[in-house]
């Protein structure tokens, strides 16, 4: 019975949190930029490898495990519905296992299973539907420049990123924005020079933010 009574207090405290939030919070409309900072988790996914400029064909392809993942945004608004921008993209990269691609120059080029991070620079363009005074969403199209670091010369790669995002962001009284954002990574084109093409469709992330 105590249990119950004290899981009764917690439930009313949160509404009335709640509700004092949903009465005194501002409109999206006058928000003219949003800076934010979120985290979750790169989900699976598959990449292909394909022969580039080296003396043996190939095609491998590489199984992601889910990984760790940073975003960082700044959008200025051009117009109430429609914002221009920027980002930054942080990832590691693992692996089933480690992948060989064969034997040229006269020595064996792989792939390591882990080890690898994946930096990630753009610009972006948003558009934002305001639901309600307190809660809105935000669409996006994401395109940069990506690159992987590795102690292995074979994953060092180079490429394009064209990415789609959609926030869904809550705006508190002290005008902090939460926000969940689910989107996806794509690579049409990129890869590590000599060695191979380095491409993969969308490949999905998840995270939960705080923005201003």
């Amino acid at each position: 019975m105590f249990r119950v009574k004290q899981l009764l207090k917690i439930i009313i405290f949160c509404l009335i949190i709640f509700i004092t939030c949903t009465a005194f919070t501002e409109s999206f409309e006058d928000k003219n930029y949003d800076f934010g900072i979120s985290s979750g988790i790169w989900l699976p996914g598959k990449i292909s490898a394909s022969d580039d400029l080296s003396d043996s064909d190939f095609s491998k392809t590489l199984d992601k495990k889910a990984t760790f993942f940073l975003r960082c945004i700044a959008d200025a608004y051009v117009v109430p519905k429609l914002a221009l921008g920027g980002y930054i993209n942080y990832s590691n990269v693992a692996l089933e296992k480690d992948v060989m691609l064969g034997h040229w120059d006269g020595e064996d080029h792989e792939i390591p299973e882990s080890g690898i991070i994946m930096l990630e620079f753009g610009g972006t363009i948003k558009a934002r539907f305001i639901v309600n005074p307190k809660l809105a969403i935000k669409p996006g199209l994401n395109i940069g420049y990506r690159q992987t670091f590795s102690e292995s010369e074979d994953a060092r790669c180079k490429g394009l990123g064209i990415n789609g995002s959609c926030e869904i962001q809550y705006r508190t009284p002290i005008d902090l924005i939460i926000y969940g954002d689910i989107g996806f990574l794509t690579q049409p084109f990129g890869g590590v020079h000599d060695v191979a093409y380095m491409l993969f469709s969308p490949i999905l992330y998840v995270a939960l933010g705080l923005g201003l």
